[in-house]
């Protein structure tokens, strides 16, 4: 097929994006089905280590935020301050988010495990953390050191692990004090912004590089494959000989293995899209910058239709549709209990629930509706 001869290096990745949208997918699916006796324990989170499906769902988002982050992109530094406080501001709706999530969850009794973050933290205090204070870090430090602090300070919150009182401080039960009381999500911190610098250094050296035709791509895959099995085997060792991995803490073994995962994602849906362009038909254009194929199929009544039209959608309105899910699960824990629902009656909710969350973002993308959370 032609190319569209694009070769410079791209601002945004659509493999970044159809991946960001298959998660922000996965996790509104889980995080109700979690709730029905029918759902597989074996995939729900693990209580302290270990691994399981559900585990990735928080390494995964912030590894995606940080490979859409303009550091990732090897965008030029529009001034340290100034790239802080626009950080802040844009994270002010996820800290909002959290506050209502810790009301909501108070105010309705809601079952939510005080081990996972403890009894106020959250997932998006985690994330908001985590973003501004990477805008920190790259404001007083070049950009090409991410990888090497990220590293550093991974290696180094695993040394305080295993040679402190901290690890025994995190696992006993006292809940006194405000730091006691949300001691797992505020040590987890430190592991999580290593493994955003970590992405985000990865991202810029594997995912944004100037590409102008498949061979570019077809290394592209060797490479970040090659990476993602170091991770793995990393894991392995660091997981028998040092600490379990847990997702709870954040430590060294499982910022390896979200790493690994997210590595392993990109080359799959890399390897997909290449398929896309291979299996194309003749005269279609590709851009190779974004391994895109630039045609819109037609339907049976000749009208345009748009490939890849849900995870469009998704990522049009991503975080408004994870505050939907959000409050969708909320609504149906109120409404049904869900623990005791039998097997086909948590089916057709999950159906309903999760075609209602798709048809409301697809309409919002179709009218191009975009949804902006306050202060965003």
């Amino acid at each position: 097929p032609p190319s569209t001869g694009a070769s410079a290096r791209p601002t945004w990745s659509s493999v970044v994006t159809v991946a960001r949208s298959h998660v922000l997918l996965g996790a509104a699916v889980f995080i109700l089905g979690v709730d029905f006796p029918a759902f597989a324990r074996r995939l729900a989170k693990t209580e302290r280590s270990g691994f399981s499906l559900m585990d990735t769902g928080v390494g995964l988002f912030v590894a995606l935020a940080a490979a859409s982050s303009p550091e990732a992109k090897g965008a030029p530094s529009s001034g340290g301050v100034q790239n802080v406080a626009r950080t802040a501001k844009g994270s002010v709706a996820l800290v909002l988010l959290g506050l209502s999530r810790v009301i909501a969850v108070k105010s309705l009794d809601y079952q939510s495990p005080i081990s996972e973050y403890g009894v106020h933290w959250n997932f998006f205090f985690t994330l908001a953390f985590t973003k501004v204070t990477a805008s920190v870090v790259y404001a007083i430090l070049p950009a090409r050191l991410d990888w090497l602090v990220g590293s550093i300070l991974s290696v180094g919150y695993e040394a305080v692990l295993q040679s402190t009182q901290l690890n025994a401080f995190l696992d006993n039960g006292n809940r006194d004090g405000l730091v006691a009381a949300n001691k797992e999500g505020l040590a987890s911190l430190a592991g999580f912004l290593a493994l955003y610098l970590i992405v985000v250094a990865l991202s810029r050296r594997l995912l944004y590089g100037a590409r102008s035709c498949i061979r570019d791509w077809v290394a592209m895959v060797f490479e970040t494959g090659a990476v993602a099995l170091v991770g793995l085997a990393l894991t392995y060792v660091v997981h028998s000989d040092v600490a379990p991995v847990s997702r709870r803490l954040a430590n060294l073994p499982y910022c390896l293995w979200t790493i690994s995962l997210f590595l392993v994602t990109i080359v799959c849906f890399v390897l997909l899209q290449i398929a896309d362009v291979l299996l194309c038909q003749d005269g279609m254009q590709v851009d190779f910058s974004q391994l895109q194929v630039l045609h819109k199929a037609k339907d049976a009544a000749g009208e345009s239709q748009e490939p890849n039209l849900l995870w469009n959608s998704i990522n049009f309105n991503a975080m408004p549709m994870f505050l939907l899910v959000n409050l969708l699960t909320g609504l149906v824990n109120i409404v049904l209990r869900p623990r005791t629902t039998g097997t086909l009656s948590a089916v057709l909710v999950l159906v309903v629930y999760i075609s209602v969350a798709a048809f409301t973002t697809v309409f919002l993308y179709s009218r191009k509706m975009k949804l902006k959370l306050p202060f965003t």
